[in-house]
């Protein structure tokens, strides 16, 4: 099904009286959700990681980056730590992981090869394996182990010495895959790509291919954070990451992309930028919106607004903000939402006197992103000419305080071929719309619709 979204240009003609409103995700009273509890832990739990409700144990799963500054042991000192939750709010960590020589069980399922830190494990559940023992995978940056080096060499050169980046030999990014997402084997020694690119988002696309965005820089000069991209049709052999989205003139001095998660969404590839301000005054990371054109690449989206803030002066998330590898999409607990969790820290950027992360939750309306709004003075909305696909029409609107007509228009003739009944006094993601005449829209008809407001907030429509 595909979606015509609010803050999209592309689908709109004209308007008059209308103007668009800018959307935030809102954070959930309960924050922080997950916090460093265990001596294993430290001061450091990233979502710098996955969450997902996994139909298949009927609960919600994370994994999540655990990050132990001057941890005695170098494999636990970052590793993927392991938890669950029936309500997405409530969380448990079960000791299902590795021994830890002197604390005992824990729940971290993955370690780090001890050369290098392990950062951003992105991990999917694959709804085409085929192989029971590979129903999940992750993927996430680290490096060869000594033992691996010595039986067989990295396929990628040692990445170049730049001022903020370090190369080390046999570094890159590793896939893994599980039968339940706790027993994790690494399917290859060495990495599938590699570069300057150490924090690394996976999603699998609706055809079963794999696309991976990461952080890289391509300056010689010093490292110079933007995003790149990379393809895989299997999981497991990855294209050389390619520069996709840097930022631009536009953008305040300092500007710097740290990584962006993307994911299909309703007909559109979306993607959360983690905006770095890295200016000597302010080392904040937040969240902006991106989505991908066909014929034009990344874009970013209209006003450049930001989508997650980071928290006020003295609160838990202050300093930075970095989002899961996707949100997840009509949760079974909230259907009309979006709920995206991340990983906060109380210090910006760079800052490590006292720095402690933590996991929260932040919760946005479904196709909330933007609105398109009329005021006390009715306003309309022409869309381009499209297809009429499907037998009716569905939009996610606010008429609580309103009203909303729509009408449909032959795009050739302009003649009108049908008016819906009135929308008002209604508030919902859902809302179906009756045709006056009981017309029947016919295949792939191309129309233009025509938007009659007052007083409400358009979110979306779609054909269905």
């Amino acid at each position: 099904m595909r979606k015509y979204l609010a803050f999209d240009d592309r689908w709109i003609q004209s308007s008059h009286a209308v103007h668009r409103r800018p959307c935030s995700f809102v954070r959930d009273a309960a924050n922080p959700v997950l916090t460093p509890e265990h001596a294993w832990e430290g001061q450091s739990v990233y979502c710098f990681g996955s969450v997902f409700f996994d139909p298949e144990h009927t609960k919600y799963r994370m994994w999540y980056q655990v990050y132990h500054a001057r941890c005695p042991e170098p494999k636990f000192e970052t590793a993927v730590g392991y938890a669950e939750s029936v309500d997405g709010k409530h969380w448990q960590k079960p000791r299902v992981g590795a021994e830890h020589p002197k604390q005992g069980a824990t729940n971290l399922v993955w370690l780090s090869s001890g050369r290098s830190h392990l950062y951003s494990p992105a991990v999917v559940r694959d709804v085409h394996a085929t192989d029971p023992q590979q129903r999940y995978r992750m993927l996430y940056w680290d490096a060869m182990t000594e033992e691996e080096l010595a039986e067989c060499r990295s396929p990628f050169a040692t990445t170049p010495d730049v001022p903020g980046w370090k190369g080390l030999d046999g570094e890159g990014a590793f896939i893994c895959t599980s039968p339940d997402g706790i027993h994790w084997q690494k399917l290859r020694k060495e990495p599938v790509f590699s570069g300057p690119c150490d924090a690394t988002s996976m999603s699998q696309l609706a055809n079963g291919s794999w696309l991976a965005t990461v952080k890289t820089s391509t300056r010689t000069d010093r490292h110079y954070r933007i995003i790149a991209e990379t393809h895989s049709a299997d999981g497991l052999n990855w294209t050389a990451p390619q520069a996709v989205l840097q930022p631009d003139w536009h953008d305040l001095p300092g500007t710097e992309f740290y990584g962006m998660p993307a994911f299909d969404y309703f007909g559109y590839r979306l993607g959360l930028i983690w905006i770095y301000h890295n200016t000597p005054d302010d080392k904040r990371v937040d969240v902006q919106l991106s989505y991908y054109d066909t014929e034009r690449g990344w874009q970013r989206t209209p006003g450049r607004h930001t989508l997650l803030t980071t928290g006020e002066r003295g609160e838990w998330d202050a300093g930075c903000i970095y989002t899961a590898s996707q949100p997840i999409v009509s949760p079974p607990h909230d259907p009309d939402a979006i709920w995206l969790y991340y990983g906060g820290a109380n210090v910006r950027h760079d800052d490590q006197r006292y720095q402690r992360d933590c996991i929260g939750l932040a919760k946005l309306r479904l196709d909330g992103f933007a609105s398109l709004d009329a005021g006390h003075f009715a306003g309309t909305l022409k869309t381009q000419a499209m297809v009429f696909e499907g037998d009716r029409l569905r939009v996610n609107a606010d008429t609580r305080h309103g009203q909303l007509e729509v009408v449909v228009r032959d795009a050739s003739t302009q003649a009108e071929l049908a008016r819906s009944q009135h929308i008002e006094h209604l508030d919902s993601t859902h809302i179906d719309l009756h045709w006056q005449s009981g017309w029947q829209p016919h295949a792939q008809q191309p129309v233009q619709l025509e938007f009659y407001m007052q007083r409400t907030r358009l979110y979306s429509f779609s054909f269905e």
